[in-house]
């Protein structure tokens, strides 16, 4: 009777104790700098700039270093907090990187894109002022991984936290849609090392782009964009926006390793060099839910979290830099499983099962200084089902829904000169679909209804964009992305144009216009009855591809320098309680704090 008390009793109160205890890294000591590592290229090449200044600061210390021939950088034994980058050079635009937060536990990577600057020469001195700092793509939205990672209320949801961009909802917390201009989540296509792929989405929903929660891991991401509408020519099959994103590299320069558990899930990184010679990574994550842990602990558990979801996932990346450019190995994988009964008497049961999978070998090559030439070859998978059980006739239903791509991608970019560049691609698709619909109720004949639909078909892409940099104010973007099916010889052809009006520094005035098509979800091609010799009859198979017209205009403004200025203004409460603490009265501290104020304002200090 005692060894059952402690069970049921102590177990629980044991088990949310150990879960509610986070720790992370391995260190024996304690370590409060960090490295700052990154590369930087250029936005229409992917080609490294040599001879960037980057430079860092926090306010009390600047530090400056120029990228080496591969455009590459690294700063070591940073003290832990928050710094500013910036990066200059006399042939690009500046790159400002605000509020980038240090943390002992692990270093920051980043890869940062310079855009040319159409008219400057070695002579001239390039200043933040006189730069037009910035380009602004329309409508696209770069979501900041390092301040997203300290958001609350987002369960470490990469694809959640872009809920919060102008356009975009999440009506249901249940579930991360993304709801961009009240669009249907299925008008959302997903990329993935550049190559359009599968839902990357626990517990995700047949033809849909969302689930229950994202397979993207926040710590391996490079970057992650959402384009909400008028997008570039390189992205397809998409009437609503494009979600794009990239892993990065692990840490080659030393190991690490972390380990960090909560509530929710478990989760174990390590990073470190293949090769510290040839500059050669390795990056592995992993991550568990905690909670049907319960269940195996005490039943008693059950009662206080209800049904569990089990959940997994796994990301990894090799990367093989070389002088002419790197090869790369990557792979995000993840399975879910939620049984629901709604008690233990209750004889049905909903059973929701899912599991994704994507890997791929990227190749790139710089060619020249002025072009490159990247190559992919991937796999994808997925696999949705989801269905109810009776326990006492074993009658039931389930849907079942298996989709495999074979993809094959070559991107070209050539900077032609400092006004013209081109980027072309083309992509080749295997597409293998299995859809499943079984009633696991004996029909008249005694036997289970069961449809079966199995196809494999091909989807070709190919795309031009060309962007012409009339002035150092005006630049145009223009191309066309065309795609057909051979499951029912439909195309499209999508012709785009983007101007970019730069009237500051800080000010972006940009006009975008398309054709954006979509083909139908392969669950949708592949719903419908049986005939009477029960051959499966899709009525859908012949359906186009659905179609829409984006006219975006958008105005940018890049509020943050102006709301930097107040920090002067919004710490003088402090100085004036000090100075009424050494003597002086209220109006005269009053009347110092509202002087320099002024002065710190009119500064920009």
């Amino acid at each position: 009777m005692g060894l059952m008390l402690i069970k049921e009793v102590m177990f629980p109160r044991i088990f949310f104790f150990l879960l509610f205890i986070s720790f992370a890294g391995t260190a024996i000591s304690q370590n409060y700098s960090q490295s700052l590592i990154g590369i930087v290229k250029d936005i229409d090449t992917d080609v490294g700039i040599q001879g960037v200044i980057v430079s860092i600061s926090n306010g009390n210390f600047t530090d400056s270093i120029l990228t080496n021939e591969r455009g590459e950088f690294a700063f070591e034994g940073i003290r832990v907090g928050r710094v500013d980058l910036l990066c200059r050079h006399n042939s690009y635009k500046i790159k400002f990187i605000k509020d980038i937060r240090i943390d002992s536990g692990k270093a920051i990577h980043f890869d940062i894109l310079l855009s040319k600057n159409v008219y400057s020469t070695e002579e001239v001195l390039i200043t933040e002022k006189k730069n037009k700092g910035y380009e602004f793509q329309n409508s696209k939205h770069q979501l900041n991984l390092n301040l997203a990672k300290r958001t609350g209320g987002n369960f470490g949801d990469p694809v959640r936290m872009m809920s919060r961009f102008a356009g975009v909802s999440n009506p249901d917390d249940l579930r991360n849609n993304l709801i961009i201009r009240g669009n249907s989540p299925v008008g959302v296509a997903w990329y993935i090392e550049g190559i359009s792929t599968i839902n990357p989405n626990h517990f995700a929903t047949v033809g849909n782009s969302g689930g229950g929660v994202s397979i993207l891991n926040s710590l391996t991401l490079s970057s992650l964009n959402l384009y909400t509408g008028a997008f570039p020519s390189e992205f397809g099959n998409a009437i609503s926006g494009i979600a794009e994103t990239n892993l990065r590299k692990g840490n080659s320069r030393e190991k690490e390793f972390s380990i960090k558990s909560n509530i929710i899930d478990i989760e174990l990184l390590a990073e470190g060099p293949i090769s510290k010679t040839k500059r050669s990574s390795f990056l592995l994550a992993y991550r568990r839910s905690n909670v049907d842990f319960a269940y195996k602990i005490s039943s008693q558990l059950r009662g206080y979290l209800g049904n569990a979801p089990n959940v997994q996932d796994l990301t990894f990346k090799l990367y093989w830099p070389n002088k002419n450019g790197f090869t790369s190995w990557y792979g995000i994988g993840g399975e879910s499983e939620l049984q629901i009964r709604e008690n233990f008497a209750d004889d049905d049961q909903d059973i929701y099962k899912s599991w994704s999978f994507v890997t791929g070998l990227k190749n790139n090559r710089i060619i020249s200084s002025n072009s490159s030439l990247t190559t992919s070859i991937a796999y994808s998978g997925n696999f949705t089902g989801n269905g109810e059980i009776n326990y006492q006739d074993s009658s039931g239903r389930s849907l079942k829904d298996t989709e495999y791509r074979y993809s094959l991608m070559s991107i070209y970019k050539l900077s032609l000169n400092k006004k013209h560049s081109l980027k072309a691609g083309i992509v080749a698709q295997h597409v293998g679909h299995l859809t499943l619909r079984e009633f696991y109720r004996p029909d008249s004949l005694g036997e289970f209804n069961r449809i079966k639909v199995s196809r494999n078909y091909k989807q070709l892409v190919a795309f031009l964009n060309w962007k012409w940099n009339i002035s150092r104010t005006l630049i145009v973007n223009g191309g066309i992305n065309s795609s057909l099916l051979t499951l029912n010889t439909t195309g499209y052809l999508d012709p785009r144009v983007q101007v970019n009006w730069i009237i500051t520094d800080q000010e972006q005035l940009t006009f975008g216009l398309g054709t954006h098509s979509q083909f139908q979800p392969a669950a949708l091609y592949f719903t419908g009855g049986r005939n009477s010799e029960g051959d499966p009859i899709l009525r859908n198979i012949n359906l186009d591809p659905s179609r829409s017209n984006h006219y975006i205009i958008s105005y940018h403004n890049n509020l943050l320098k102006n709301l930097n200025i107040t920090n002067g203004i919004f710490f003088s409460q402090r100085v004036l309680l000090e100075l009424t603490n050494v003597g002086f009265t209220r109006e005269e501290s009053y009347k110092i704090v509202q002087k320099n104020a002024m002065n710190a304002w009119k500064q920009n200090s």
